[in-house]
């Protein structure tokens, strides 16, 4: 299915040739209009793929401003197409966020080549927006609190019902990430340094661990720690973890209505830690290579030793039969022989 273009354009004549090259380019066209009031009605009725909007159109309202309503109800991508490019429309139209700018004349395939960028841009965009309205709407859903680490500014953005889990107050932004470990029980501190510190060696497929976190006025809830080591193709370790606070035998699912206490981060371990697993990984790899090396020479050293038993094999078979061909020629030229008379032995008289 062809996208679906709208073409808003102030010239008659360069509107009939820009469209008729959109059709050739193999777009279809829902609609003509030079007018931004008319433009506008036409967007919201039929909400185009796309919009190829002049600035210097017909009516009250100019591209720019045409642009801007369409925007205001429909996310609608915009491209101008335009032979002004003077700094205050420009910055007017940087203004409306639109997804190109193309300046009059231009060829098909800078055309074909901004409307293609365009909708490829706007509809992963979509997607994101689309991705991360589901996330939000699970997390509300679940009653999770969510804290998330930057590793390259160590700042954690920690959510609003996360900071309501702890029972501090939302207005008061945090971004430290010892907001957190600092609330484990001193009790519980060494436990869990040692379940993480298994987990990164290797010793357990994840983290798990129960601790008393220290909630703000004073006393300390039982949360379950779950959590699972990353790395990225760099080797920059990181963990994500994910916290449930629940009364003994609970079940682990969280349901939308459950009363669990949930939250969940992620960090950065420090340089001894990371080249520490930096160097088991490498360990790891070198023993993985090297096995896979001698695995190599012994299967050709099998395969050669196998060859050199067959050829012997063929050799002695070989042998054997040049034995026999020899002796049942030698057989044959005795039988063909004539034996010798024997010579007189009497005197003569």
């Amino acid at each position: 299915m062809p996208d679906r273009i709208m073409l808003v354009e102030g010239e008659a004549i360069v509107g009939l040739n820009v469209r008729q090259r959109l059709e050739t380019l193999g777009y279809e066209i829902v609609a003509y209009t030079s007018s931004g009031e008319e433009a506008v009605q036409i967007a919201l009725k039929t909400v185009p793929d796309l919009i190829l909007m002049d600035i210097r159109i017909q009516g009250e309202l100019d591209g720019i401003e045409t642009a801007a309503k369409i925007r205001e109800f429909k996310d609608i991508p915009v491209i101008y197409v335009t032979a002004f490019t003077d700094e205050p429309n420009l910055a007017r139209a940087r203004l409306t966020e639109p997804y190109g700018y193309l300046v009059k004349p231009f060829e098909d395939r800078d055309l074909n080549t901004a409307i293609e960028i365009a909708l490829y841009t706007h509809r992963t965009e979509r997607k994101l927006r689309e991705s991360e309205e589901r996330y939000a709407l699970v997390v509300r859903a679940s009653n999770d609190g969510i804290w998330d680490w930057n590793l390259d500014t160590n700042e954690v953005y920690y959510s609003p019902r996360w900071q309501a889990l702890m029972g501090l107050p939302e207005e008061q932004k945090r971004a430290s990430p010892a907001e957190w470990f600092e609330r484990v029980h001193p009790d519980d501190i060494d436990r869990l340094n040692l379940a993480i510190d298994a987990h990164l060696r290797g010793i357990t497929p994840s983290l798990e661990n129960e601790t008393r976190m220290l909630h703000q006025d004073g006393s300390y809830h039982w949360m379950l720690c779950r959590g699972l080591a990353v790395f990225d193709a760099c080797t920059q370790l990181c963990v994500f973890m994910q916290l449930l606070s629940f009364p003994a035998c609970s079940p682990c699912r969280m349901l939308p209505s459950s009363p669990l206490l949930s939250c969940c981060c992620v960090r950065c371990l420090n340089i001894e830690q990371i080249y520490h697993i930096s160097h088991q990984q490498d360990m790891a790899l070198e023993r993985e290579k090297q096995e896979r090396e001698l695995s190599h020479k012994h299967a050709l050293a099998q395969q050669e030793l196998e060859h050199k038993h067959a050829m012997a094999e063929h050799e002695l078979a070989h042998r054997e039969k040049l034995a026999k061909i020899d002796a049942d020629a030698k057989i044959r030229v005795a039988k063909a022989v004539p034996k010798a008379k024997p010579k007189p032995t009497g005197s003569k008289k």
